[in-house]
């Protein structure tokens, strides 16, 4: 009954004031479509108590049944290299311009959301980070971490860290949501495995539960399963380097989380 399209351009750039650290930053332009079927829906004055929907409604159709809207995100990473870890900081806002989505009410504006993000991956024992990038099993790490966001008065904040050793994953957060009169803890455990594929690919295989913590009556756990298809040092618009050619800085790797 209601359709959502959304389209948009993102251009990013990324600023390299040393060799441990690296500035990015993106901005999103895009415009969005909201379209309802009326007729799709039924309303009060349609209903019998014995039979169901058997009346016609008296419902007048608002003056549009279409939205389009203008839409525009800002973010930056701050992001730090060294043999022993590698770590980002970063923010966003979403929906700077608070674009009106609704059908009836000119003020249903699609509120402004803020993102603000920190994790870092601890290189344990031997090897350098390179190695531990590409998921050598010689390598531990620690990833711990935060993410929180805000829109229009709810919150959501989680807080946790994960574990890699020999292709195996493991992790504990805390995820907390804070949405008008519902405050909402919960407990994600996860785990998984990363399999090399070649020098620059892998398969990344991981399950998560989501246990809730509050007294809720007839809510349990989530599971999740995620399979993802990693490729490193791919070069998509095809950066050169040398006399003649554009300054290639390299790929960022992806990381074993």
């Amino acid at each position: 009954m209601i359709n959502n399209l959304y389209a948009g351009l993102v251009l990013a750039t990324r600023i390299y004031p040393n060799d441990n650290y690296a500035i990015q930053f993106g901005i999103t332009t895009a415009v969005g479509q909201k379209k309802i079927d009326w007729n799709g829906l039924v309303f009060p004055d349609q209903l019998d108590g014995k039979h169901g929907n058997v009346y016609p409604s008296n419902f007048t159709e608002p003056y549009r049944s279409n939205v389009v809207y203008p839409d525009f995100n800002f973010g930056g990473v701050l992001n730090y290299n060294s043999d022993k870890m590698n770590a980002r900081i970063g923010g966003s806002l979403n929906h700077i311009f608070e674009p009106n989505i609704g059908f009836i009410d000119n003020e249903s504006k699609l509120r402004m959301k803020f993102v603000a993000h920190a994790d870092a991956v601890v290189y344990v024992g031997s090897g350098s980070s390179n190695k531990g990038r590409r998921g050598s099993d010689q390598v531990g790490k620690l990833n711990p971490g935060f993410l929180y966001e805000n829109q229009y008065g709810a919150n959501t904040f989680s807080l946790g860290v994960s574990g890699y050793k020999s292709n195996i994953y493991l992790g504990l957060w805390l995820r907390n949501e804070d949405i008008s009169d519902l405050n909402l803890s919960t407990m994600v455990f996860l785990t998984g495995v990363n399999l090399p594929v070649s020098d620059d690919s892998r398969v990344k295989i991981i399950y998560s539960y989501d246990y809730i913590m509050n007294a809720m009556v007839g809510t349990g756990g989530t599971h999740e399963i995620s399979v993802m298809f990693e490729f490193s040092n791919q070069n998509i618009f095809g950066a050169t380097s040398g006399k003649g050619g554009r300054k290639n800085y390299g790929t960022e790797p992806c990381s074993t989380f």
